[in-house]
């Protein structure tokens, strides 16, 4: 399912039924329908699952809201839909829906960022103006993966500082930038597969390094994780709310050739984690020569990454050097 069809089904939830549509708002709902990206039923702008879906939207677009009880009620909206959206992700999973579950997801990072994932992951970044912004993307920065690593070698403040005149930043403000992008989860993500034996699943010094990989077969993805800058909390602001969140992640395996989702794992963790995640191996591996194992962040947009897992070579040696190979971010 696309974004908008699930947002239609989410604001179709029998639960919104409760949302307030006070005396003529259906005149307010017809305004903001004007300020959203996507289009409503006209013929029902009385009904509260079509206010549901316009605070939705003006909540991702950080539209201008008409009276003061539509804040209200976006946050009525915002705090209830998490549950939902897990519960949603949950029955995706059980049907191995690979891209509807990775679409639920990506609402999760959107409703903490408050944007649209295709717009800036950066916008909620301290004092990033749009001059900010665009100083950034003439530098081949756009995501929060590159803002950290460009902070770590400190040309982020270097860049800052340089066009602080340009960007009408001062001093402080640049330092709590500084120590903003720092918190930002930072993480190592490693993954390699191998054969599954139950009797050697405790004892690892048994698994040779030719193992095989059989079609049909049964194995086992080891994920290993660590987060670079573990001495700081792991909180999420929530900028437009005014809360903040514990920030997770999910762990995916799927073959992307036949769009299926073969496990999910959702995880949290301060400082490292391993997690052995048993599968059941594709088939035919000339059909599906990979397997994908994605690290996603239910916060933060940008952060996600995967790796690539070559099954088609059978063999755990190479697994693990092709993995080494094929981290990005997504």
């Amino acid at each position: 399912m696309s974004f908008y069809e699930l947002l239609e089904l989410l604001s179709d939830s029998k639960e919104y039924e409760e949302v307030p549509v006070r005396h003529e708002e259906e005149n307010l709902n017809e305004a903001l329908s004007k300020l959203v990206p996507h289009r409503v039923d006209m013929r029902r702008l009385d009904s509260p699952h079509v206010k549901t879906n316009l605070l939705f939207q003006a909540y991702f677009s950080r539209a201008p809201l008409p009276i003061r009880d539509y804040v209200t009620d976006t946050k009525l909206v915002i705090d209830a839909c998490i549950r939902f959206l897990q519960a949603m992700i949950e029955l995706a999973s059980e049907k191995s829906f690979l891209q509807t579950t990775l679409n639920l997801m990506y609402f999760c990072q959107m409703v903490t960022q408050g944007v649209w994932l295709n717009e800036s992951s950066l916008q909620n970044i301290p004092y990033f103006s749009e001059n900010v912004l665009e100083a950034l993307r003439r530098e081949g920065v756009e995501h929060l993966c590159q803002l950290i690593e460009m902070n770590k070698s400190r040309r982020l403040s270097d860049l800052l500082r340089k066009k602080s005149g340009e960007l009408r930043l001062e001093e402080y403000q640049i330092s709590e930038v500084e120590q903003f992008v720092a918190k930002i989860p930072d993480i190592s993500f490693r993954a390699s597969i191998r054969n599954f034996n139950a009797e050697q699943e405790e004892n690892e010094a048994e698994e040779t390094k030719e193992q095989h990989l059989e079609e049909g077969g049964e194995a086992k993805v080891v994920v290993n994780l660590r987060r670079e800058n573990a001495k700081f909390p792991l909180r999420v602001d929530m900028r437009q709310l005014g809360k903040t969140k514990d920030a997770s992640w999910w762990l995916v395996v799927a073959d992307e050739t036949k769009q299926t989702l073969l496990s999910l794992k959702k995880i949290f963790f301060k400082d490292k984690l391993r997690r052995d995640i048993q599968i059941s191996l594709p088939t035919n591996f000339e059909e599906s020569p990979k397997l994908t194992v994605m690290l996603i962040s239910d916060s933060y947009i940008g952060l996600d990454q995967i790796i690539y897992l070559n099954i088609l070579k059978r063999r755990k040696a190479d697994e693990e050097s092709e993995t080494k190979q094929s981290r990005r971010y997504i």
